[in-house]
């Protein structure tokens, strides 16, 4: 479990990472971010092509360590956490990190077609004692109160992998102004690393700064970090209603013979099947039942000579979630758009979980300028503001802005930052014009 705290403590310390970077995926000029959360979204999408060059994103979030009076910046030296771990609170965390490979998505009449290249990132700490997380960041219980702390249902998991998608979509059903898309993706998936510890009952108890597990009830899951530790495939699927501007009989989307116009929606009603799929382990990976007892820094270490090994390979799921999205026209280009995403997960499986989350967020949307305010519930239960803006091809921003803003304890951030290119279909382009411009025209 240490790899699980250092990733947490890495990302939170630096604060370089949004759990679902909300404002890439409700701008209508980024389809292929879009396609992450639902992949129907890239039929009839604003440009002919979108090609994500770049870009990254993350979160995190917890309720026992924080950065005391701080404000994030990325140029001063790292803080020091301070953990507040009472003995009545269940730690919980959440990390989400992600790196955009070189990625695109292409409209063609009424299909349209993807690939997309990524490396993931995600944990969760759930209902553990608040107390283990300091005692594996210290390395010690020195600091700890002599205590007994329960265990119920608690798990601690983290997963790295690399992924290369192929996706596609379509127009299903088309009549006057309603028009209904869907859309697949699929990946081949690589593992990188994998630990779960998962514990339905049990007790921590510190005496005289020794932390001990006792009357366990769990198991464990651990592979050493590699690149192709493990493989495994992932779907996504998604359905989108659309109410379009006006009857779709004679529309063909990104036709010079409809004018290359964008016929648009008065609003539209996604839902999707996020990430629904598994990566199986067995490079040097290894799994087994709790034993009774077992110190913190056996836990830790995943000592193997302590916890035993049942199995050489396991499967671990990804973080699957449902989701929908409702973005609503309500004059020219200002909208507002609703997201709910709600994690779909065994607790006592290997893998790892998403976070729910709720948003809704007004934006202005251009070509050239698109500005956004979600306004989100992390988790259901703590609030937050972000911003989001993007200049031509550069897009910016964060799901909670408070922390870069505004000195105080911090327990949470998030940032992301994506460089698109965003292309007119050929046949659009106004003119005469060289070969090589026919085909390279921004639409901004």
């Amino acid at each position: 479990m240490k790899y699980t705290l250092l990733l947490f403590c890495t990302l939170f310390f630096h604060s370089i990472f949004s759990q679902e970077a909300i404002g890439v995926i409700t701008d209508n000029f980024l389809p292929v971010n879009q396609v992450k959360l639902n992949p129907s979204e890239m039929v009839d999408q604003r440009p002919w092509l979108s090609i994500n060059v770049t870009g990254a994103h993350g979160y995190i979030r917890n309720n026992f360590a924080y950065l005391k009076d701080t404000r994030l910046k990325f140029y001063k030296t790292e803080p020091t956490p301070v953990f507040d771990p009472p003995s009545s609170r269940f730690g919980k965390a959440f990390v989400v990190g992600e790196v955009l490979g070189p990625s695109a998505t292409l409209a063609y009449k009424n299909q349209a077609f993807g690939i997309h290249t990524s490396v993931k990132t995600y944990a969760n700490f759930n209902r553990i004692p608040a107390v283990v997380g300091q005692i594996i960041a210290d390395e010690s219980a020195e600091n700890i109160e002599d205590g007994r702390y329960s265990i119920t249902n608690g798990r601690v998991k983290t997963m790295s992998w690399a992924q290369v998608g192929l996706s596609y979509g379509r127009t299903l059903y088309e009549r006057n102004d309603i028009v209904i898309d869907g859309g697949i993706t699929i990946n081949r998936l690589i593992g990188i690393h994998q630990a779960s510890l998962t514990m339905r009952e049990g007790v921590v108890d510190v005496i005289n700064g020794n932390g001990t597990l006792r009357e366990l009830d769990g198991k464990y899951s651990y592979t050493e970090p590699a690149f192709g530790a493990g493989h495994g495939w992932s779907t996504t699927l998604g359905f989108t209603y659309k109410k379009m501007n006006d009857y779709t009989d004679s529309y063909t989307p990104h036709s010079k013979g409809n004018g290359c116009k964008w016929l648009g929606y008065k609003y539209k009603i996604g839902a999707s099947l996020v990430d629904l799929g598994y990566i199986k382990f067995k490079q040097d990976a290894r799994t087994a039942s709790l034993p009774d007892t077992a110190t913190v820094n056996d836990v830790e270490d995943i000592n193997q000579d302590v916890l035993g090994v049942d199995k050489t390979k396991f499967t671990g799921v990804l973080p699957t979630a449902l989701s929908v999205k409702v973005d609503y026209n309500l004059k020219e280009n200002f909208y507002v758009n609703l997201i709910v995403v709600q994690r779909i997960g065994l607790r006592n499986s290997f893998g790892v979980e998403r976070s729910n989350l709720v948003t809704i967020s007004p934006r202005y949307e251009s070509s050239l300028f698109t500005v956004s305010l979600p306004l989100s519930l992390a988790n259901y239960e703590t609030p937050q503001l972000g911003l989001y803006f993007r200049v031509g091809p550069l897009a910016l921003g964060t799901d909670h802005l408070s922390p870069f803003i505004i000195k105080r304890d911090q327990r949470a951030a998030s940032i992301y930052i994506y460089l698109n290119i965003a292309l007119k279909a050929p046949g659009c382009r106004e003119g005469k014009v060289k070969k090589f411009a026919k085909w390279f025209c921004p639409v901004w």
